[in-house]
Parts: C-alpha cells; sequence; structure tokens
C-alpha cells in the first residue's frame, strides 16, 4: 500500500502537471482541464462549507490542499465553533514547519504578495500590501488571519479563481483518500 505522501505526490502531479484551471479573463469563464475532470467530489466527504472554508484557507496560506485528515479535523472544529475553529485553523497553520520553511525568510511585504500569488495567480496591489502591512504591525492582524481575510473579501473576479482552486483542492483531497 502506497504511503499517503506518495500517493499526494503522483496525484498531486497528474492532477498538476497540465493546468488544472484555465481562468479567461475575457470572458469570465472557469475551467477545470480534463485531466482533473475524471476526479468526483460527490463519491467523498467534502465537510461541506466548513471543509470548503478549510481548502481556500490552505490554498491560501500553503498552497496546496488540505490532507483528508486536516480536512476533517479542521472542519469538526468549524463546525462546533467558527470563530474558535478557525483560530485553530490560522494558528496550527502559520506555526506548522511547513509555513515557517515556506514564509521564514521572507519580509511581511513578501509574504502578504505571495498570499495574492497563492490565491488568485496574480500579485498584489502595493496599496494592498501597505495595507495589509500597516495592519500587521499595528497589531489589529495575525499574518494568517491577514490571508484568511483577503480570501474573504476577494473580488468576484479572483474569488472565482480561488473558488476553483478550491475545487481542485478538494478534487486531489477526495483522491488521496482516507490512507493514513
Amino acid at each position: 500500500m502506497r504511503s499517503l505522501l506518495s500517493r499526494f505526490l503522483l496525484i498531486g502531479m497528474a492532477l498538476f502537471a497540465t493546468p488544472v484551471l484555465a481562468v479567461s479573463n475575457s470572458s469570465g469563464g472557469i475551467n477545470v482541464s480534463p485531466s482533473a475532470q475524471g476526479i468526483s467530489i460527490d463519491s467523498c466527504e467534502t465537510y461541506g462549507t466548513s471543509g470548503a472554508y478549510v481548502q481556500k484557507i490552505f490554498m491560501a496560506y500553503l498552497g496546496r490542499p488540505a490532507a483528508p485528515a486536516a480536512l476533517e479535523y479542521y472542519a469538526s472544529f468549524i463546525d462546533l465553533d467558527v470563530g474558535q475553529g478557525k483560530l485553530v485553523l490560522f494558528d496550527d497553520l502559520y506555526y506548522s514547519a511547513e509555513a515557517q520553511q515556506l514564509y521564514r525568510s521572507m519580509p511581511l511585504a513578501d509574504q502578504i504578495n505571495q498570499f495574492y500569488v497563492l490565491m488568485f495567480g496574480r500579485e498584489a496591489k502595493t496599496e494592498g500590501i501597505d495595507y495589509w502591512v500597516g495592519e500587521i504591525e499595528a497589531g489589529r492582524f495575525t499574518v494568517p488571519a491577514a490571508a484568511a481575510f483577503i480570501a474573504d473579501a476577494a473580488s468576484a473576479e479572483d474569488l472565482a479563481v480561488l473558488d476553483a482552486k478550491q475545487v481542485a483542492a478538494s478534487k486531489v483531497t477526495c483522491a488521496i483518500g482516507d490512507d493514513e
């Protein structure tokens, strides 16, 4: 039996070797490529809106789908207490070894820009970076809470990109299955 990591890598390569998402700015449409269309999220547990939120935050902060166990864990927390569940999700992601490896050497402005790149596939506007750096430095937001707020407050076009990534992330998580 393959390990979870090797299954994730194989599935990830199959899904992401060719573009999973094609975003057409002229028509505003988003299409899932044929390589990802064969994976159904209807046949696995995605944990409803809480699960979708967890996937969105994993994509926003780490740029990858949640593992099945993480999806269940954080979605269950959010279902029990939305505010507290989100705080647990934000803190756990922020203090994870993976996030530290990704963001440790980046100045705060670069971290904010990275969120935009991971979520929306585009660079952040200078005004947006300046705003979020100011909010974080003033203590009104933590870094992971800023990433979540950016995701939650996305424009229609950016939200369409993030939603498509969340669907693709759910497909990857479903394809991984429950193998621990």
